[in-house]
């Protein structure tokens, strides 16, 4: 190569994890002898977009609760970024003790469910806010327990999971006993 001149390449690539940031590293040698090595290596710093999702969930019931009562429960999802969420999915699983009635998702998200599993997913990024929006609303009836000596409340917990890298995923998850 002529001195004084310069070649550059571009590269596309995929991050492969959830790390905050990449480092790319690139550096040239030939087998001449160079009178600066040390500016033969470049660095990048390539930042990853972080959105910390968090979750709240109510349950709405008269209390005190009975075998056959209705329950609501609403499942909130709110983004305190810095980045908006990609491929945001909020879940709920019943578990045993309870009937399902109904579900529904906020406006912008939709429904699906496998199994006991009801899911919201966000059709477009999910905004920076730090108030909770609620995404999903399940309906449900109280059965009476397996077990006739449980006389505790049954738990309950929902979970969002996104694209984005999440920097604090101790907020992924909220319960409610009802």
């Amino acid at each position: 190569m002529p001195a004084g001149s310069s070649i550059s390449y571009t590269f596309s690539v995929q991050t492969i994890n959830n790390q905050t940031n990449y480092v790319n590293q690139a550096c040239v040698a030939a087998t001449q002898t160079d009178p600066n090595a040390t500016n033969n290596c470049a660095t990048a710093a390539v930042p990853v977009a972080q959105s910390d999702l968090a979750l709240v969930k109510t349950a709405s019931f008269t209390s005190p609760l009975k075998i056959g009562d209705s329950i609501t429960f609403n499942v909130g999802v709110l983004n305190l970024g810095p980045n908006v969420g990609t491929g945001v999915v909020v879940s709920d699983t019943l578990p045993a003790g309870y009937s399902f009635t109904g579900a529904s998702c906020a406006s912008g998200w939709t429904l699906s469910n496998v199994g006991a599993t009801y899911s919201c997913t966000a059709t477009s990024d999910v905004a920076v806010s730090a108030v909770p929006v609620t995404i999903l609303s399940i309906v449900t009836q109280v059965l009476a327990p397996a077990d006739p000596t449980v006389t505790t409340g049954y738990q309950n917990t929902a979970s969002v999971t996104s694209a984005s890298n999440d920097p604090v995923a101790s907020n992924n998850q909220a319960s409610v006993v009802a």
